[in-house]
């Protein structure tokens, strides 16, 4: 199970046909967010701080890196949109049907 280490940003929504406001976008790129898996204490890690899509997403030890660090963007209702500080692109999973899938960076 993976869990949020710090606070979930609430109530921001989009106030403009383009996109975040850059004052939404200020709110987040201060509060971004380490995820930590509480099992073992890894953190949520994109392979080798790779600017790509398609990367592989990880978990690793803890290295105070922006490919570790994720803002989360309030979509709607309890739905968030996972976004690699570094890179500023979106967690994404390939669906292949079954468990066990890929987690990667698009």
């Amino acid at each position: 199970m993976v869990a949020v280490s710090s606070q979930v940003l609430q109530g921001f929504e989009s106030r403009s046909t383009l996109g975040y406001t850059a004052e939404v976008l200020d709110i987040v790129a201060r509060n971004a967010v380490y995820i930590v898996n509480h099992g073992n204490g890894l953190f949520l890690d994109v392979n080798r701080a790779d600017h790509d899509d398609f990367t592989s997403v990880m978990l690793w030890n803890h290295t105070n890196t922006d490919n570790q660090k994720w803002w989360l963007l309030h979509q709607h209702d309890n739905v968030y949109e996972i976004v690699a500080r570094h890179s500023g692109k979106v967690l994404d999973a390939a669906w292949d049907g079954g468990d066990g899938g890929v987690i990667w960076q698009s």
